[in-house]
Order: C-alpha cells, then sequence, then structure tokens
C-alpha cells in the first residue's frame, strides 16, 4: 500500500505542509480538477498559508493516478505512472527546454501508484486539440522538441533508460500491439463509421494489416521523445511553451514526435502549407546542437522520408487509446480529430507509398 496520497481526499493540508514547507502551516487548502487528461488525474490546489512569503508557493498542481478503473488498468500495465515519475526524476533535470518543477515525486512499485506535485505554470494558455494551434505555436513547439531532442542525440546514457523508458521494437512488443490493434480497431469503427471516407478507411484498415512491419522498423540515430507531443499536452506563455504529461515518453526517433505534433495539431491546411518548412526548422535545429552526429544516417531526404512514414504514428495512438481509457464526449470527439488528421496528413504526403506491405 502506496505511503503517500492517492487521491484528492488524501491531500490535506498537514500533509502538503509537512512535504512542501516544513515549520511553516496551513490555514486552508482548494482542489479543482483541471485538464482534460485521461489516464491520470489533474488537480490545481491553492495554498493559504498562516505566514505567506515568496519563497511559498501559492498554486501547484498534483496529479495522481485516475478513478475509472479503465485507465487505472492502462496507466498501469504500460508502465505510463512509471514512466513520467522516472522521467521527472532522471531525465527532466538534465534536458535543455524548460519542464515542470516538481515539488513531490513519489512512486510504489507494487501498486503502481503515483504522485507528483508540481509547480503551476498559470497563466500559461494550456492548447485545445479540437481547435488545434496555431503556426506560431507550432514553431514555438518545434523548437521545444529540438531541444529536447538534442539533449538526448545519440547518448550513451539511453541505454540505461531502455529498461523502463523502452522504445525497442521486441517480437513481444509488435504481437502486443498487433493484439490491441484487433481489439480496438473493430470498436473505433463502430463509433466512426458514418465519418471516414472509402479512402480513408481502406487506407486505415492497409495499415493495421502491416502494423507489425511499421513497428519494426526504427532507425538510428535515437533520442528520448515525448510519445504525446500534441497541443492537450502542452502549456503557453508569451514565448514559450512547457510540454507537459510525459506518460509516453520512449527512446525512439526525434522525428516522429515532429510528424505526431504537426499532423494531430495543424489544422490540415495550415499543415499543408507549412510542413515541410517546419519539419526543415527542427532538421536545422539538430543540425546546429549536435553537428555531425546529427547527419550520420540523417540526411534530409531520409529524414523527410521518416517524416513520411511517422504520419501514421498519431492514428495508431487514437485508435488505440480510445480502446485503453476512459470513454467520454470529448474523447471521442478527440480521438477522430486525431485520426482523422493523421489520415489526411498521411495521404498528403503520399505515406502508404513508403511501406511495402500496403
Amino acid at each position: 500500500m502506496a505511503t503517500f496520497p492517492t487521491s484528492p481526499a488524501e491531500l490535506t493540508a498537514a500533509w502538503l505542509t509537512d512535504r512542501l514547507a516544513p515549520g511553516h502551516a496551513l490555514r486552508a487548502i482548494e482542489q479543482h480538477r483541471i485538464g482534460t487528461g485521461l489516464m491520470a488525474m489533474n488537480l490545481r490546489i491553492t495554498l493559504d498559508w498562516d505566514e505567506p512569503n515568496d519563497a511559498l508557493p501559492r498554486t501547484v498542481v498534483a496529479k495522481v493516478p485516475s478513478a475509472d478503473p479503465t485507465s487505472r488498468a492502462t496507466g498501469t500495465g504500460t508502465g505510463a505512472y512509471a514512466k513520467e515519475t522516472m522521467f521527472y526524476r532522471y531525465v527532466a533535470p538534465r534536458t535543455q527546454t524548460r519542464t515542470a518543477r516538481c515539488y513531490v515525486n513519489e512512486f510504489d512499485p507494487e501498486t503502481h501508484d503515483f504522485l507528483l506535485i508540481m509547480e503551476d505554470l498559470a497563466p500559461a494558455q494550456v492548447g485545445d486539440q479540437l481547435d488545434g494551434c496555431s503556426v506560431a505555436q507550432a514553431e514555438v513547439a518545434i523548437d521545444v522538441a529540438a531541444a529536447l531532442h538534442a539533449s538526448w542525440w545519440d547518448h550513451p546514457r539511453l541505454a540505461e533508460f531502455e529498461p523502463w523508458m523502452g522504445g525497442s521494437a521486441t517480437p513481444e512488443r509488435q504481437a502486443q500491439l498487433d493484439m490491441l490493434w484487433a481489439m480496438a480497431w473493430p470498436q473505433f469503427l463502430e463509433r466512426h463509421e458514418s465519418q471516414f471516407s472509402v479512402e480513408d478507411r481502406d487506407l486505415a484498415e492497409r495499415f493495421g494489416r502491416g502494423l507489425a512491419a511499421w513497428i519494426g522498423a526504427r532507425s538510428s540515430p535515437l533520442t528520448v521523445v515525448h510519445g504525446d507531443f500534441r497541443i492537450d499536452n502542452m502549456l503557453f506563455g508569451p514565448d514559450w511553451m512547457v510540454p507537459v504529461d510525459w506518460q509516453t515518453t520512449t527512446i525512439g526517433e526525434g522525428i516522429s514526435d515532429i510528424a505526431y505534433f504537426l499532423g494531430a495539431s495543424l489544422l490540415p491546411a495550415d499543415r499543408e502549407a507549412h510542413e515541410q518548412r517546419l519539419v526543415r526548422r527542427w532538421y536545422d535545429a539538430i543540425a546546429e546542437a549536435v553537428g555531425e552526429r546529427a547527419r550520420s544516417g540523417s540526411q534530409w531526404e531520409s529524414v523527410w522520408n521518416r517524416y513520411r512514414r511517422y504520419s501514421f504514428s498519431g492514428f495508431l495512438m487514437a485508435v488505440v487509446a480510445s480502446f485503453l481509457t476512459q470513454r467520454t464526449d470529448r474523447g471521442d470527439e478527440m480521438f477522430w480529430a486525431m485520426a482523422s488528421r493523421h489520415l489526411s496528413q498521411a495521404r498528403h504526403l503520399d505515406a502508404g507509398d513508403l511501406l511495402a506491405f500496403m
């Protein structure tokens, strides 16, 4: 059993005082839920200190496991809760981009209960997947992604992270994804059948038949990737962006985050008009940051083709995640927005031509 709070009711003034500022006192706290996350619950906690000063936070954000059994089982079974706590403990401090400061970082390896208490970045603007992002926001996000990827580009410590971060396309992982697809795709199609065009449904089903081969074709150089790098998981300030929700962080190709972000977060017309320039922006930033290490196996034509190939990644995430998390009206809208935008992206890029199984 966890020795720390794992639900809003357990986050008391006495416990928070002890962990955040021993020797001080909280008169009261107020909690309310924020965000639209499905696999975990985020709370903003307002702290009313008896003797406030500039060194004491006035608000914090707490993150605990989802109360929904399906989402909770997914967070545990996929290692998502472990990943996020490990990311903030071992990766964030050595990453050349801003992440939320952690005041408390707890994880129970037996139960997979976890607790994160982080700085509140309000009044940062929270992205909205349904609305999409602006081109200006996309430019900021591309720069943040490049800083993350450059921090760990072909880094020797990736092997150290592999046991908990994963990323290798093992036969077991390929078989697991094939099994998940076989269960998730019929459900997703049933929910959204009337929304699919004939062309998109055909492309989706052809992709599903060759999923294992697609998963198995990971290429070097590798780095730390966010894994769910989209507008819902970003907080924007006047000239900055901080990614949140590191539950899917893994070892992979940096360009996968870029294809995922641009496909899911830009509306199709903006993506078609700007995506090559934005991909080039990331490519140039990586080359500037890591020099010849970036060019080994990563010439522009190769990178662009890998970007095209990864246009399917957000579609895969939408289908599988919709099966593994609590169903909500917004969730249905969000997953359809992701799926349809990524299929549009793949068609626009002729991505199917790169995949032999298609």
